[in-house]
């Protein structure tokens, strides 16, 4: 027998299990938990709103996904009741679904226990622009909760292709829908390669290369220099075999950066505008440049007329004159105009390094100023230095010379004892306490002393007969 007690504790714990924590307490109660809306696809934001009188700690939870915790009954100031959005997953499958809020919290302890049923809608798949196969359409369509319904054309033809549908893509439907399809027995296609900025044999090429040809050429197709700047059909299009792509060509031309001009003299200001390939208008006024068009440091096309404004008291304005030495005309000339100077060549030659350059580099003029320089046709300075590359080769050209000392040395060393062993006899002399070594050749007329050493001579003697 059960003390009433330990009777009570034992239905509660009971109770909370069923209720609050099985499938079946989820639909216990149906209809007070209101949803809003009360289907839709995945994606859907929900809106749950418990009928709870008191206010009080809830739970929602949508199968499978976390709790969400939120404030449920009635709000203590507006008395409205309290709601929490959840959002349908997207992996949630088509059909029906439960959402279940339990408050304070499903499997706690025992307390008020709300859910209600959630239509998750199909979204029918699009099987047109893969250009799906029968038996690869009904794969799709069952991953979507949905299923193949009437095949208008050639079903049968395992070459047939999907090209039409209805419902269309991205259609959102009831589960179990069907889905009619139009099927043919699609021709070969080809898709039409990108062939802007390419020149008319390249084009060609291109084309060639997808079993297209090239159409009618708008433009100056007989210079080298023209580039495809428009074609029909567009890049990406699907068309037929050997079908023909008409094209628009125009000769690219060269963009040069605008000078700063401000505080320029009109002269000083005509020679950098032409030196940089551009042509000087004068607006008006007159004096040094006050502003102009297009700005300083705009990218123009070659030939572009900057429009300037003259007044009179403009300050001077001064420039540091860079270093050219060493660098190309072309070179030479970027950098003065960067600086806003002009670059005047000394001599005839043309083409070449920078060599000498007047006014020096580091001096401070008036920007508009010439620099006058003179070219030598030379390798320019910084290439005289050996490169990093080369260091290698420096490397193993020390090691063979060393290498090629040191056999020299030891050869010298070899032929020394190899003398010493055929014309060098060492004999002992006891009276000075040293060790005369007399010439054993037939003219010897010379004796040769060694000084004792720790080794009473030994190692010296060793060397000699090696």
């Amino acid at each position: 027998m059960f003390h009433r007690p330990t009777w009570i504790a034992s239905l509660a714990v009971v109770l909370l299990v069923t209720f609050c924590g099985s499938p079946a307490a989820r639909s216990a109660t149906p209809g007070q938990l209101q949803l809003d809306p009360q289907q839709g696809p995945p994606g859907t934001s929900v809106t749950v709103t418990p009928t709870l009188k008191a206010p009080s700690e809830c739970t929602a939870t949508w199968p499978g996904s976390p709790s969400v915790a939120f404030k449920c009954g009635p709000d203590p100031n507006t008395g409205i009741l309290q709601s929490v959005t959840l959002t349908v997953p997207q992996d949630a499958f088509p059909g029906a679904d439960t959402i279940t809020v339990c408050s304070p919290a499903c499997g706690v302890e025992l307390g008020s226990l709300q859910s209600a049923p959630f239509t998750v809608l199909a979204v029918v798949p699009d099987l047109v622009k893969p250009a799906l196969g029968i038996d690869s359409a009904r794969e799709v369509l069952k991953e979507a909760g949905l299923s193949l319904g009437n095949i208008t054309g050639p079903s049968s033809d395992p070459a047939a292709r999907i090209t039409a549908q209805d419902p269309t893509p991205g259609a959102v439907v009831e589960p179990n829908s069907t889905v009619n399809v139009t099927v043919d027995v699609l021709q070969a296609t080809v898709t039409v390669p990108n062939l802007q900025g390419l020149g008319i044999d390249r084009a060609r090429g291109a084309l060639k290369e997808k079993g297209l040809s090239l159409g009618n050429i708008t433009g100056p197709s007989s210079d080298p220099a023209a580039r495809i700047i428009a074609q029909d059909p567009a890049p990406g299009a699907v068309v037929e075999p050997n079908s023909t792509v008409n094209v628009t060509v125009d000769v690219p031309q060269t963009t040069v950066t605008v000078p700063n001009l401000q505080g320029l003299t009109q002269a000083q200001a005509d020679a950098l505008v032409r030196s940089a390939g551009l042509v000087l208008q004068v607006a008006s006024g007159s004096g040094r440049v006050e502003s102009q068009d297009p700005p300083a440091g705009s990218s123009v096309r070659t030939g572009t007329t900057v429009n300037v404004v003259l007044r009179a008291g403009q300050p001077v304005v001064f420039a540091t004159v860079p270093d050219l030495r060493g660098k190309s005309l072309d070179q030479s000339r970027a950098s003065a105009e960067a600086a806003g100077l002009v670059v005047q060549v000394s001599g005839s030659a043309q083409n070449g390094f920078v060599d000498r350059q007047n006014p020096a580099p580091g001096t401070r003029v008036p920007r508009g100023s010439t620099v006058t320089v003179s070219l030598q046709v030379a390798v320019p300075r910084s290439s005289t230095r050996v490169p990093p590359s080369a260091w290698g080769l420096v490397a193993v050209a020390a090691l063979a010379a060393a290498a090629v000392a040191t056999w020299l040395i030891r050869r010298s060393r070899t032929h020394s004892a190899k003398w010493a062993r055929e014309h060098v006899r060492i004999a002992p002399q006891a009276d000075a306490g040293r060790i005369s070594i007399a010439q054993t050749s037939p003219t010897a007329t010379r004796t040769f002393w060694l000084e004792p050493l720790a080794d009473a001579g030994v190692q010296t003697l060793e060397e000699l007969r090696r």
